[in-house]
């Protein structure tokens, strides 16, 4: 049996068990799949793909995109339950998939006529081939497949009929609902994860059933808990709306913006009217979800501007992440326990569906693609797990470390770096009960040379995200991108490629807040490259491009404020100037 079905009728879907994938990381991943899939009994030339994917970059860039695309593929199709490389066959000429791992609508289609089965051929036929995609060879593709159904329901005697009475599928539960596709994508506007997602189903069905109750849910928990990953997929799963959108707030820390940050989000155009009225205009009556990430610096003053939204749009709905409870009349508040872990007791199949487990088999795999669980190390798996409490961040880290670090040397190094903290008081002194998140990113900032520690720290600087040239100007290093590759392999450092295709480095306030702590004593020197990497910045958006003004807004604001607290009234003045036509 196949461990995935492919479909490409109708838009692009993979299935395996329970788990589906219906939105990809990005437009070249979506392809790569569909065009193995289409012919899943061929190996494709390394080449042809590039010029497929990216006919007009050069054949050195086209392979580095490739095999980056095809990494996020694999953790894509072979998570923990499938067997390394079982799926992606790959060698340095070719790339193919394992013919008996998938299923294909598409090959079952033409089977299908082919065996003469013409009324279940057209059921399987759900739809055009991958709409929404204008590639000359996937509209050939396309044109050929219609062209066969066309003639099919000639041949079927009932078929025109039943072609006119028969309804589309249900709309998936993570689907765009019709009236959110009508306005436009800006009103589905959602963070995608290639990563697995675990652990938090009942979770998630927990946080459904409270919007389906409440007009304001809360979830809250310490850093690292998984609370935003949780809103951003329960959010997912929720299509009884007309808008959903995620709204990052971690970056905000005036409510008076609140409203600009939900309009940025929404992607409106900016004007002279009072935000929160022209958002009140602009959804209406509209069924809406905003997903609030990261309140808790607001919790004091924003409070009121989120009820105030509410008062004037009945039908709207606020699912807040928060550190802390808003505490207000009408707040559900849901609290995010840490991830099961496995019991001791436990053998290895029970063991691996233990989500803690699970997730650290994942995150592993990232790092060493022939990682498994064993019968030998299941035992020291389960104690780490067990160890490190269920946290999702402390699992993420810790799996990180499995090219250098098995789990046996990896529980002795935590317990030793746990006695350390607390023999020097600080065991629990900003996660309480769960110190065993600051043991492990202890640990793992141990494990970095001098320099690379020093250089993780200066990444404190940066708000809302950086990119290499950034690093290379502020942190006054050469290699900017092999230290942060560095990061990344360690969890410390997130990297994801942004609209353009420029990749974006972020870390996560918890880790921010750490490195932040480990600064050398004088950072205005710091603070003062970061003001005037991001005054240049300023200046060409004013002049070149004024999309780069509002991605790096957080940047440009934190410039502004360091300006302020260092007495640089002078520099103030000049960035003010510089975005003028961005406020105007």
């Amino acid at each position: 049996m196949a461990v995935w079905q492919i479909q490409l009728l109708g838009g692009l879907r993979a299935t395996h068990g329970n788990a589906v994938i219906a939105q990809f990381p990005s437009r070249p991943i979506a392809m790569l799949l569909a065009r193995l899939a289409l012919q899943p009994q061929r190996r494709h030339a390394r080449e042809e793909l590039i010029e497929l994917l990216w006919p007009d970059v050069e054949l050195d860039v086209g392979r580095n995109r490739l095999r980056q695309v095809l990494s996020t593929l694999r953790r894509l199709l072979e998570p923990p339950d499938v067997p390394p490389y079982s799926v992606l066959n790959a060698d340095r000429q070719t790339i193919g998939l394992t013919a008996d791992a998938v299923s294909c609508d598409v090959r079952e289609f033409e089977q299908l006529l082919r065996q003469g089965a013409i009324a279940q051929a057209l059921d399987c036929y759900r739809g055009d081939l991958l709409p929404g995609f204008l590639d000359e060879w996937i509209e050939d593709e396309r044109a050929r497949l219609s062209a066969l159904y066309e003639r099919a329901l000639a041949r079927d005697s009932g078929a025109v009929e039943k072609a006119r009475t028969h309804e589309p599928p249900p709309l998936r539960r993570d689907a765009v609902p019709a009236k959110a596709a009508e306005r436009g994508p800006q009103l589905r506007n959602l963070p995608f994860y290639v990563s697995v997602f675990f652990g938090r189903e009942s979770d998630k069905r927990c946080v459904l059933d409270a919007l389906a109750q409440h007009r304001l849910v809360t979830l809250t928990g310490l850093g690292g808990f998984g609370k935003t990953r949780l809103a951003a997929e329960s959010a997912r799963a929720a299509t009884d709306f007309d808008a959903v959108t995620f709204v990052p707030l971690s970056e905000c820390s005036d409510a008076d913006l609140i409203a600009d940050c939900i309009r940025s989000a929404l992607r409106m155009e900016a004007s002279q009217e009072d935000a929160l009225a022209q958002l009140c205009a602009f959804l209406g009556e509209q069924d809406v979800l905003l997903v609030l990430d990261n309140f808790e610096q607001l919790v004091d003053d924003g409070t009121g501007v989120v009820l105030d939204l509410l008062e004037r749009l009945p039908r709207l709905r606020c699912l807040v992440t928060s550190r802390r409870i808003l505490n207000v009349p009408g707040e559900h508040v849901l609290v995010i326990d840490p991830l099961p872990v496995p019991q001791a007791s436990m053998d290895a199949a029970e063991a691996a569906a233990t989500p803690s487990l699970a997730l650290f088999i994942d995150r592993a795999r990232g790092a060493r693609a022939d990682f498994a669980l064993t019968d030998d190390n299941r035992p020291a798996l389960i104690q780490l797990c067990r160890a490190l409490e269920g946290l999702p961040l402390a699992i993420e880290i810790a799996a990180s470390r499995i090219r250098t670090y098995s789990p046996t040397e990896m529980c002795n190094a935590l317990a030793q770096r746990f006695d350390l903290l607390t023999r020097q008081g600080q065991r629990g002194a900003r996660y309480g009960r769960h110190a065993s998140l600051q043991t492990t990113i202890e640990w793992s900032w141990q494990l970095l040379g001098g320099a690379q520690q020093q250089f993780f720290a200066a990444l404190s600087v940066f708000r809302g995200g950086w990119i290499a040239a950034a690093v290379e100007s502020v942190c006054e290093t050469g290699d900017a991108r092999g230290q942060l590759e560095t990061l990344v392999s360690a969890s410390l450092v997130h990297a994801e490629a942004d609209e353009s295709g420029v990749t974006r480095f972020s870390m996560l306030d918890t880790l921010r807040e750490f490195a932040q702590e480990r600064l050398d004593t004088d950072t205005r020197k710091l603070r003062a490259r970061h003001r005037a990497y991001f005054l240049q910045v300023a200046r060409q958006a004013a002049t070149a491009d004024s999309s780069i003004a509002e991605r790096e807004f957080p940047n440009l604001k934190q410039a502004l404020v360091t300006a302020v607290e260092d007495a640089d009234f002078a520099y103030a003045l000049d960035l003010g100037v510089a975005l003028r036509p961005y406020w105007e």
